[in-house]
């Protein structure tokens, strides 16, 4: 397996000789840390041994450069802590241990270094209680804690030894994720072009494939792959990585960019997260500071808001937050992250990123979405799990692969085989490319009947309603229409509602006139046969009707129509069905003597014996209706299947 061990401690204590000595590699490769002798910034080396391979990430020990240091410590899988013997423990050990615990890096060995220059037995004695205290009840309490001399090469082969065993017993998690490869080295090679170099923290990358540059969102193509200095076709999570691209002038790309698999993860300037504040940080987080986050191998300036009433993190304790970028990064699901002071600039706590691309929380939202927070946590080592967590979360609007890709990070194929696994178990609902809860359909469902149930209550006469009308409805209320869509198909398969077309009732629900509507109605179809296709207004038929309520009168020319006793072709006229369905018979016979099966306003006037006044009403009812086709001043009339055509209203 391979294994990514990166330095740690305070400046001088022999982290590059170490190294050095362990694998023959000087990692101080600027002009300025030869002539000082202190490392400025990430130096890498390699070791090859009995089947292992690991590679070494040597990191600045003097504060002033602790921004290189992070860069660099975001990609280890273990750690190298170093503690001169004549020195102890001194704070950049201190910052560099807990940003270690902080990045949850719980794997690796304690070198005690120049003991060559120590002859007090006692001193080496006081170094290693100092040690313990300073890994007291952590993980690292439990790691090797080996002497040695880089000058004598007293103790190597032991530390060697240690990490070789390490590897061996390692196993990397993130088999979901796809390639992502912060970038902490642009330069140029002549004959080659742009290098870039990262440690690929997750996935696979091919040579040939296209990655996308993020957060610029341009596409580039990898033509050559090393790892471990040796060219390669494939490289893989955990490896330190050199790709020669094509599609980016090395300037243009800076330390704390992102190489990663196209299409798979987002842009934002936001996230929802988990910090904990250091005990020994001076003051309280509080809401509106300004950070210095840094993560992958980015540094990132950042507004908190701190999403709990109080508005304030204590040190020592632990919170949810947002954090509002002042530039656009890309972030996914568990991402680690250290939390620096804005100036002077000191470490006070790290945590991990939850929700990437967050929205603005109001304040009273904060219980709700500090409870979502801690689920997903929990969720953490359960994929299934977390994608009900997301998808639940997500309610009646949905959630779609896009916004999972974005949060998750995880590659096309595994999230779809998650959530496959997931349908079959009827633990989530697919619909237009959405994803649901089953809960979030049974509302759907409930909505839709509630709907259904309040518009037959305001409309008894009316049988049943369009489905864009609930489809709208339910929207106001935040209902998606894949969700109202597929809750409709659910009802009527439970015999709940019935479909007809495009409109929908409660089923058995059944309309029936009272003795006064039956009167009305009775007047009202006497009235449209005698007038045949000349009929009054519907607004002129208060005194013929016997009533002087003109929402009732049209309630029952609903209902006739409905029942296909009427049909109604416009706001302004209604006709007797039978008299509408002889003029369309004498309209088919005229298309059918006639060579390209068209009719003009004049010739259905001469047909029907009307004037404008009703023919150009029934020939834009006959359009809506696709019985004819409107082609400049002429119609062509559609051959019909029978010669008694549905009525669709």
């Amino acid at each position: 397996m391979d294994l990514i061990v990166g330095t740690a401690g305070h400046i001088d204590h022999g982290k590059t000789e170490l190294i050095k000595a362990l694998t023959g590699t000087d990692t101080d490769r600027l002009p300025q840390e030869k002539s000082r002798g202190i490392t400025i910034d990430l130096g890498f080396a390699e070791l090859a041994f009995n089947g292992c391979r690991i590679g070494f990430i040597d990191v600045p020990g003097h504060e002033k450069f602790v921004r290189n240091m992070l860069a660099g410590a975001g990609g280890i899988d273990s750690v190298l802590l170093i503690v001169a013997a004549d020195e102890g423990v001194m704070p950049q050990t201190r910052e560099h241990f807990e940003i270690c615990r902080l990045l949850e890096i719980n794997s690796g060995i304690i070198a005690i270094t120049k003991c060559d220059l120590v002859d007090d037995r006692e001193l080496v004695d006081l170094v290693r209680a100092e040690i313990a205290e300073l890994t007291e009840a952590t993980p690292l309490a439990a790691v090797p804690v080996i002497e040695c001399s880089s000058r004598t090469h007293a103790g190597i082969d032991e530390i060697r030894s240690a990490l070789i065993e390490i590897s061996r017993n390692f196993r990397r998690g993130g088999e979901l994720l796809a390639a992502r490869l912060p970038i902490d080295r642009s330069f140029t090679v002549k004959g080659f072009g742009t290098v870039v170099t990262g440690t690929l923290v997750s996935g696979n990358i091919e040579d040939q494939m296209e990655l996308e540059l993020l957060p610029e969102r341009r596409r580039v193509r990898i033509r050559g792959i090393e790892t471990f200095g040796q060219k390669a076709q494939r490289a893989v999570a955990g490896q330190r990585v050199a790709l020669n691209i094509a599609g980016k002038a090395h300037n243009e790309i800076k330390r704390g960019m992102l190489l990663a698999e196209p299409a798979i993860f987002g842009v934002s300037q936001s996230a929802d997260a988990l910090i904990r504040i250091l005990a020994t940080a001076p003051r309280p987080l509080t809401d509106r500071q300004r950070l210095r986050i840094h993560t992958g191998t980015a540094e990132l300036m950042a507004r908190v808001r701190i999403l709990d009433e109080s508005g304030e993190i204590r040190p020592g304790e632990s919170g949810f937050i947002q954090l509002r970028f002042e530039s656009p990064s890309t972030f996914i699901f568990g991402q680690r992250f250290i939390a620096r002071t804005y100036s002077p600039q000191h470490t006070i706590g790290g945590g991990e990123i939850i929700l990437p691309s967050a929205k603005r929380t109001k304040r009273r939202e904060f219980p709700d979405c500090r409870r979502f927070l801690q689920e997903m946590l929990v969720a953490k080592r359960d994929p299934a799990k977390l994608i009900r967590t997301i998808i639940g979360q997500s309610g009646t609007s949905g959630v779609s692969d896009a916004r999972l890709l974005e949060i998750l990070g995880w590659r096309t194929d595994a999230l779809h085989k998650t959530i496959s696994e997931a349908t079959i178990a009827g633990e989530i609902i697919i619909e237009a490319g959405q994803y649901y809860s089953p809960a979030s359909a049974a509302a759907g469902e409930r909505k839709i009947l509630e709907l259904l149930d309040r518009l037959h209550q305001s409309n008894p006469l009316k049988g049943n309603f369009a489905t864009m009308e609930i489809l709208r409805r339910a929207a106001v209320s935040g209902f998606s229409e894949p969700l109202i869509s597929f809750a409709f198909r659910r009802l009527a398969e439970k015999g709940k509602i019935e479909l007809r077309g495009d409109a929908a009732s409660l089923a058995g629900r059944d309309t029936k006139l009272s003795v006064t509507q039956a009167a009305i109605a009775e007047k009202l179809k006497n009235l449209l046969f005698e007038a045949g296709l000349q009929p009054p207004k519907i607004s002129e038929l208060i005194d013929v009707a016997g009533s002087r309520d003109l929402s009732a009168i049209r309630s029952v020319l609903r209902y006739l129509a409905e029942s296909g006793e009427i049909v109604i072709v416009s706001e302004e006229f209604a006709f007797d069905r039978g008299r509408l369905l002889a003029l369309l018979e004498k309209i088919f016979e005229y298309a059918d003597r006639s060579e390209d099966r068209t009719i003009d306003v004049a010739a259905f006037k001469e047909i029907s014996g009307l004037s404008r006044k009703f023919a150009i009403p029934i020939l834009e009812y006959l359009d809506r209706q696709g019985i004819t086709r409107r082609n400049g001043d002429r119609r062509v009339v559609r051959k019909p299947q029978n010669r008694n055509p549905t009525d669709k209203n």
